[in-house]
C-alpha cells in the first residue's frame, strides 16, 4: 500500500501551508513488513508495557525472522496465550520485564526452551486514534 508522505515533520507551532503538499510516497508494507513471510499481527491486551509505547488494543507488528536483542519487545507463548515483554540482558543473563497490576516493574528469567516459544520481535505498533461515527461523518 503506497500512501502520500509529507516530507516535513509535524511541528507544534504554525507550519507553512506549503507543507501540506505530498512530496513523496511511503509504502507501509516496505516500512513495516519488509519480510512478509515472517511478519505477523497481534492485538495487545493490557497496559503492562504502556511505558514502552504499547497500549491496550494496539495492533502489534512482529517479525518472526529477527534475532531478539537487549531492549527489544518480544512476543512468546506462555501456558495458553501470547505474552509481550521487554527483553533485557543484565550481566550475561536474559530477563523479561513488564509492569504488574500495582505498576511496579517486574523481571523474570525466560521460561525453559524460550527460543522455541518465541514468536517474534515487535517492529511496529498501529493505533487508531479517531474512529468515524456510525453515520460516517464527524460531529
Amino acid at each position: 500500500m503506497r500512501l502520500a508522505h509529507l516530507s516535513r515533520p509535524a511541528l507544534a507551532g504554525f507550519p507553512s501551508p506549503a507543507a501540506d503538499l505530498p512530496t513523496d510516497e511511503l509504502d507501509l508494507n516496505t516500512l513495516l513488513c519488509p519480510d512478509r513471510m515472517a511478519t505477523f499481527f497481534l492485538r495487545a491486551r493490557g497496559d503492562a508495557l504502556a511505558d514502552s509505547g504499547i497500549l491496550d488494543g494496539d495492533l502489534l507488528i512482529l517479525n518472526k525472522g529477527l534475532t531478539p536483542q537487549h531492549g527489544d519487545l518480544v512476543v512468546y507463548w506462555e501456558d495458553s496465550g501470547f505474552v509481550v515483554r521487554k527483553l533485557a540482558r543484565v550481566n550475561g543473563q536474559w530477563w523479561l520485564g513488564h509492569r504488574d497490576a500495582q505498576r511496579r516493574w517486574r523481571e523474570q528469567a525466560p521460561p525453559a526452551h524460550f527460543d522455541a516459544l518465541l514468536w517474534g520481535v515487535i517492529v511496529g505498533v498501529a493505533r487508531q486514534l479517531h474512529r468515524p461515527s456510525a453515520a460516517g461523518h464527524a460531529h
